[in-house]
């Protein structure tokens, strides 16, 4: 639950400016270190995405790239699980899905 907590208030302090609020990336970080030793679920790859856009937003490349890596592995390793071609294929073109994965892909093809 805090882990989910920090990550929505880094889409608010992305989205909306205040005094109240601190950087974004310092909420996703924060939700990072609560879940990376945990299970892997959606909330795993949500907050991997938004620290890798907001490093590329920064100009820090290097440090983008580790997690745009993950964060496709780990979409493409929750679809593997799925047991049917049809749940799997339904699974991957969610639109928040598909498009986060469009969005990795044009960060680090491949």
């Amino acid at each position: 639950m805090e882990a989910e907590r920090e990550y929505f208030l880094g889409i608010i302090s992305k989205n909306f400016e205040s005094d109240h609020l601190l950087s974004p990336l310092i909420y996703f970080e924060k939700a990072y270190d609560l879940i990376k030793d945990d299970n892997i679920t959606e909330l795993t790859w949500k907050v991997m995405y938004e620290i890798s856009e907001q490093y590329i937003e920064r100009g820090n490349y290097n440090k983008a790239k580790r997690y745009v890596v993950y964060a496709k592995e780990l979409i493409y390793f929750i679809a593997e699980k799925l047991e049917t071609p049809q749940l799997r294929a339904a699974y991957l073109k969610n639109a928040e899905r598909l498009e986060t994965l469009k969005k990795l892909e044009s960060f680090y093809p491949g």
